[in-house]
């Protein structure tokens, strides 16, 4: 599984979790990190995991309007910026 993926995941359901959202309302989300397929499963304990489903191929299609309305955002890890050369630098390389 992608380490990464994984872990964006878990800290986004904690971040639900903290602003009021139900467990049941997270069952079954799901969330793409390149072509990693996650998903918010509630286990007989009642606890949220996040684990990895089956994919050979993933592809995620967009309409122009929410190409438009997403804005600057790092394409690595989806945090939101004001301008673009801040969302290309976030999560990049840089010496």
């Amino acid at each position: 599984m992608n380490v990464r993926a994984e872990e964006l995941a878990e800290q986004w359901v904690q971040e639900q979790l903290h602003q009021g959202k139900g467990k049941d309302e997270l069952d079954a989300t799901m969330f793409i990190y390149d072509d990693t397929v996650l998903e918010v499963t509630c286990d007989r304990g009642d606890q949220l995991n996040v684990s990895a489903k089956e994919a050979n191929n993933v592809i995620v299609l967009r309409t122009p309007a929410e190409e438009k309305e997403l804005g600057p955002i790092c394409r690595a890890c989806g945090m939101t910026y004001e301008d673009e050369k801040s969302a290309i630098q976030c999560c990049a390389d840089i010496d």
